[in-house]
């Protein structure tokens, strides 16, 4: 696996990863009609548009050259955050790579670069229902916000 920061020529990639993740892990959660209808070439173009305009931080885990997940991040986008909270903004994985330890590399770097950032806390934000995703942010050392039941905090 190797982990880089996404380049244009990513983003046909992202997109089907980001798509694929929805379909599988979103299902029963999104309504069907939703997640049936997502269209790679439009994600494309708005992961490319990420890409160029540097807004975030964004990386990617590629696996044999394919893109198997990826990942941004950055400041916290909550307005009542403290200065110093980070948040991943996004973190999805192919599903024929969950528990492979493709998410758990993605989220190292993204929390390496946060905190070499001077973040000391960080939020992510996770539908309420999505149980797959709230046991992989808990392994990792989140923990559910008091105040809410979608913000997860570390730190």
């Amino acid at each position: 696996m190797q982990i880089h920061p996404a380049a244009i020529g990513d983003e046909n990639g992202i997109a089907a990863v980001h798509i694929r993740a929805w379909q599988t892990g979103y299902r029963h959660i999104v309504a069907d009609e939703y997640l049936n209808n997502l269209d790679v070439r439009s994600r494309a173009a708005r992961w490319l548009e990420v890409i160029r305009d540097q807004t975030c931080d964004f990386i990617v885990a590629k696996i044999d050259g394919k893109v198997a997940g990826f990942t941004t991040f950055g400041e916290s986008r909550s307005e009542q955050s403290p200065k110093a909270t980070g948040e991943i903004w996004t973190l999805y994985v192919d599903p024929q790579y969950w528990r492979c330890g493709v998410g758990k590399a993605l989220m190292t770097e993204a929390l390496t670069s946060l905190r070499s950032s001077g973040f000391e806390n960080v939020l992510v934000w996770v539908l309420q229902d999505n149980n797959r995703a709230i046991a992989f942010y808990q392994s990792c050392g989140f923990a559910i916000e008091p105040s809410s039941s979608q913000v997860f905090k570390l730190g």
